[in-house]
C-alpha cells in the first residue's frame, strides 16, 4: 500500500511536484498567477479510502464540476474560510455518502436549487459568515437527512458582532418543509424582518433555534405550533416590545429563551 501512495505521489497525473500543491494534499490545486488556487481534482480521496477532507483556508477561488468525482466514500468535507463567491452546479452529487459539509467563511454569494443535490445523506451543512441574500425555496430538497443547517454569526453579550451571518431579509416559505429530521437551526446575525407563516411546521424535531440579532419587529401567534420539541430559542437583539401569549402554547420542552423587550 505505502509503495502505491508513493507512486501516486510522483505522477503529475494524481499530483504535480511543486512545493505549494501539498496544502491541498490529499486533493490537487493548481496555482493561478495571482497565487489564487483551482481546486482540479481529488482522486487521492478514492485511492486512499479516506472519510475526511478539510481544505480550510488554501486560497481556493474556483472548483472543477468534476472535482470529487473520485470521492464518493467521502464523509465529512471542510471548505471553509476559502473564497468561492459561486459553486459549479452539481459539483456534490456523486457524494453520497457525505454527512457534513462546511461552506462557511467563502463569501457566497449565491447558491442554486442544484448546488446540494445528490447529499440524500447529509446531516450538517453550514453555510455560515458569507454573502447570501435569498435562497431557493427547494435549496434543501436534495438532503432530507438534514440534523443541523447553520446560516448565522456571532455577537458578543453587548451586542457587538463578532462574526457575520449572511445578508437574509427574507426566508421562501417552503425553504424548511423538506427537512423532517431538522434539530438546529442558526439564522442569527441576518437581516430578516420577518418569518412565513407556518415555515416551522414539517419541523417537529427542532430542539434549537437561532434568530438573534436580526430585523424582527414581530412573531405571528402560532410561527412556533407544533415545536413541542424546542428546547432553546434566541430572539435576542432583534426590535421585539412584545411577544403573543400563544407563541409559547406548544412550546412544553422549552428550558431557554433569550429575549428582552426593546421599548
Amino acid at each position: 500500500m505505502l509503495v502505491t501512495i508513493i507512486a501516486l505521489l510522483l505522477s503529475t497525473h494524481f499530483y504535480p511536484i511543486h512545493k505549494d500543491d501539498f496544502g491541498c494534499f490529499p486533493c490537487r490545486c493548481q496555482e493561478k498567477d495571482d497565487g489564487a488556487k483551482h481546486l482540479a481534482n481529488c482522486h487521492l480521496v478514492g485511492v486512499l479510502h479516506l472519510k475526511d477532507v478539510s481544505l480550510n483556508k488554501q486560497r481556493i477561488t474556483s472548483i472543477a464540476e468534476d472535482a470529487f468525482t473520485s470521492s464518493r466514500g467521502l464523509q465529512r468535507l471542510s471548505l471553509s474560510g476559502n473564497r468561492l463567491s459561486v459553486l459549479p452546479q452539481n459539483v456534490f452529487a456523486l457524494l453520497e455518502s457525505l454527512q457534513l459539509l462546511d461552506l462557511g467563511r467563502l463569501s457566497l454569494k449565491h447558491v442554486e436549487s442544484d448546488t446540494f443535490s445528490g447529499l440524500s445523506n447529509l446531516k450538517i451543512l453550514s453555510l455560515s459568515q458569507n454573502r447570501l441574500k435569498v435562497l431557493p425555496e427547494d435549496l434543501l430538497l436534495p438532503m432530507p437527512a438534514l440534523e443541523k443547517f447553520l446560516l448565522g454569526g456571532k455577537s458578543n453579550e453587548y451586542g457587538h458582532r463578532i462574526i457575520d451571518g449572511n445578508q437574509l431579509s427574507a426566508l421562501p416559505q417552503e425553504l424548511l418543509q423538506h427537512s423532517p429530521l431538522l434539530q438546529v437551526l442558526d439564522l442569527s446575525e441576518n437581516k430578516l424582518t420577518s418569518l412565513p407563516n407556518h415555515i416551522f411546521d414539517k419541523n417537529p424535531l427542532l430542539r434549537t433555534l437561532d434568530l438573534a440579532s436580526n430585523l424582527l419587529t414581530d412573531l405571528p401567534g402560532k410561527i412556533f405550533s407544533g415545536l413541542s420539541k424546542l428546547q432553546k430559542l434566541d430572539l435576542s437583539r432583534n426590535t421585539l416590545s412584545e411577544l403573543p401569549a400563544e407563541v409559547f402554547a406548544e412550546l412544553s420542552k422549552l428550558q431557554e429563551l433569550d429575549w428582552v423587550p426593546t421599548h
